[in-house]
């Protein structure tokens, strides 16, 4: 007896000898696109990563779900994938320090989908009003070896410490030595 060959997956009987899931026809693009991105949707809200990846993990799944929505066989790799947009992530994040530029970022998180695809990059600048003279001569307000701003009045009110009444170290390592007047060491070897 011949096995019988049905295109219902749920009453299809085991003789076919394929399983019923890889017998379906493809998708269509619309449904990988949605799928694609219901998948990144569900993996940032189960997102688990270490604190550099989850610095980025927002601006990946933004990223990757306009790339779904302008590429369908972006789209299907992530749907057919088992990588998730932790791995993703962390991979992106790996073996950085502590920069890392908007367009690396994006690409090898494309990558990490899609290992041979590439993304281009481009800024446009729109410049408006031309800026006034006193505009164009006020001083920078960051100097060079600094971080941040000067302090105004309001933030180092906000910043000085509170007086307790009792002396404190000035540094860390007056600190630690203040602890260490209170100990003694001893020697085992004389």
């Amino acid at each position: 007896m011949e096995p019988t060959t049905h295109t219902d997956i749920n009453t299809a009987p085991e003789t076919t000898g394929q399983d019923p899931i890889l017998a379906l026809p493809p998708a269509p693009e619309e449904d990988y696109t949605a799928a694609a991105i219901a998948k990144i949707d569900a993996e940032e809200k189960a997102f688990k990563g270490a604190w550099k990846a989850e610095q980025v993990k927002s601006h990946v799944a933004n990223t990757l779900r306009q790339f779904c929505k302008s590429d369908t066989r972006f789209a299907e790799v992530v749907v057919k994938t088992v990588r998730s947009l932790s791995e993703c992530c962390a991979a992106v994040m790996d073996g950085t320090s502590n920069a890392i530029s908007d367009l690396e970022v994006y690409k090898k998180a494309v990558q990490f989908y899609f290992p041979k695809a590439d993304i281009e990059f481009q800024m446009l600048i729109h410049t408006g009003e031309m800026p006034s003279a006193e505009e164009m001569s006020k001083p920078a307000t960051i100097k060079p070896g600094t971080s941040t701003p000067a302090k105004t009045k309001a933030t180092a009110k906000k910043s000085a410490p509170k007086d307790s009444g009792e002396a404190k170290p000035k540094n860390k390592a007056a600190e630690k030595k203040a602890k260490q007047d209170n100990v003694i060491q001893l020697s085992l070897f004389g």
